[in-house]
């Protein structure tokens, strides 16, 4: 029993983790940013959201901002109002790093997207994709008229991170298989050449180096307890009904998981995990599998994969901020009220695991996490160059993130090539992105953030 205990468990946990991404998701307002800025800027920032998100181009006008999400602000018209240009395009939710860079690298300028032949054939899914008729971006790369090349600031959010390094690396290096499979009509991404097309490249809570919740479910997978309630998610695959999923860990005499009630739980997360991307919980628990998919790339071997395609470019400047809203209690990390409640669970369940993926040992170092992502995975990609930012001691103080961290940060001083990694953030995943936060925390987190990048770019192109 306490082995199935363990195994339906872990299912719950992926429930948690698609719905609690899925609230990310959503739009009031101006969804595309009408309003003209005050000031010029040095370069343009795109926001490039996370797993089973959205952009601003795509939100239903009732709905929520992914950036800004619950604090009923949209982030970008805010940024526009203070005289930053702004873009915030959508990728597939659920596609892998390198489809969804194809996908970002077409909405910037323009035209169809190109997979690759290449990776196309391989993965079996069509070459090509949307056509933009009109770029984000207009003129993206090329040099204005006094000379100065057309460049972006990107920031990514959870996987979105993943979705900026993927594109950085491929304007750098471009592709060689791409370059033998279509040497007529090879889209110009994988031509390489362009590092210089990027300024600089911000995290947000991005899961670099993986999320240890996917090697547990792995290993529970595997086993005999593990496939059983698979089997039983299964056969439930075509109503994807949360509350059966309840009524099944209830039947193992389940009520209750970290102190957590259960018992209402199917009925308030019923259809979320199946709201935005199509898939059941099983379905994810059968992605994990395949290389493809945004799954794989956020399982260790698969994060550890793509840092080896990923590595840091020339001349591009790369920061990195990190979120925990845990504390060590009896040798696990327990979520605290820094979180909202309902990605507690998952917060308890990773704060509480270690084991062995991919080569990687998971220690008590990825015990502390933001409810998704452990946050010793969010700081700097293994193996890459890193520096910890070390603030005085009355920014680290208000290390939440926001304001005093950002604007006591010497962004003229910081070197190409190279991770900043910030002082972690108390919060959860949807803290950065104004989950559970107001207009003031977004003003106070951003516009310095902003500034100190415009002020960077000033420093360097004077």
């Amino acid at each position: 029993m306490k082995n199935t205990k363990r195994a339906v468990c872990f299912v719950l946990a992926f429930a948690l983790l698609l719905s609690g991404l899925a609230l990310l998701g959503g739009c009031d307002g101006d969804p595309r940013g009408i309003l003209k800025p005050k000031v010029a800027t040095v370069y343009p920032f795109v926001f490039v959201h996370g797993l089973n998100g959205i952009g601003d181009e795509k939100i239903p006008i009732d709905g929520a901002s992914y950036w800004g999400s619950t604090s009923g602000t949209m982030l970008l018209p805010l940024l526009k109002t203070a005289g930053y240009e702004c873009y915030a395009p959508s990728v597939d939710p659920v596609g892998s790093a390198w489809d969804r860079a194809c996908e970002l690298y077409a909405q910037l300028m323009g035209g169809r997207v190109d997979y690759g032949a290449a990776h196309a054939e391989k993965y079996g899914h069509e070459r090509f994709g949307v056509t933009y008729d009109v770029p984000l971006f207009p003129g993206w790369g090329t040099t204005d008229d006094d000379g100065n090349l057309r460049k972006v600031n990107l920031i990514g959010h959870s996987f979105g991170g993943a979705t900026i390094r993927m594109l950085a690396a491929l304007l750098q290096n471009g592709d060689d298989a791409e370059r033998e499979a279509a040497p007529e009509d090879c889209s110009p991404l994988f031509a390489g050449k362009k590092e210089k097309w990027i300024f600089s490249l911000t995290c947000l809570a991005a899961p670099h180096n993986g999320v240890s919740i996917l090697a547990m479910a792995r290993e529970m997978a595997d086993s005999v307890a593990g496939r059983l309630a698979v089997a039983a998610l299964e056969s439930m695959k075509d109503a994807a009904d949360l509350t059966k999923v309840v009524n099944l860990l209830n039947s193992f005499g389940i009520k209750n998981i970290g102190g957590f009630d259960i018992s209402n739980l199917g009925d308030a997360l019923n259809g979320l995990s199946t709201g935005i991307t199509g898939k059941t919980v099983a379905d994810t628990i059968h992605l994990m599998g395949t290389p493809d998919n945004a799954y794989y790339d956020l399982s260790i071997e698969g994060a550890a994969a793509l840092n080896t395609k990923t590595q840091t470019c020339k001349g591009t400047y790369y920061f990195s901020y990190p979120v925990d809203g845990t504390r060590v209690e009896a040798g696990k990390c327990e979520p605290t009220d820094d979180m909202i409640s309902i990605i507690q669970i998952p917060a308890r369940i990773i704060g509480g695991y270690t084991g062995s993926a991919g080569g990687v040992t998971i220690d008590e170092s990825w015990l502390p996490n933001d409810g998704l992502v452990n946050t010793i995975s969010a700081t700097a990609p293994f193996g890459q160059s890193s520096e910890d930012v070390l603030l005085d001691a009355v920014a680290t103080s208000a290390a939440t993130g926001v304001g005093p961290v950002n604007s006591a940060f010497a962004w003229a001083k910081a070197k190409e090539n190279k991770w900043y990694v910030m002082p972690t953030t108390r919060g959860d995943h949807g803290t950065l992105i104004g989950m559970g936060k107001d207009e003031a925390y977004l003003r106070a987190f951003y516009l310095p953030l902003l500034e100190g990048l415009n002020t960077l770019s000033r420093e360097v192109t004077g």
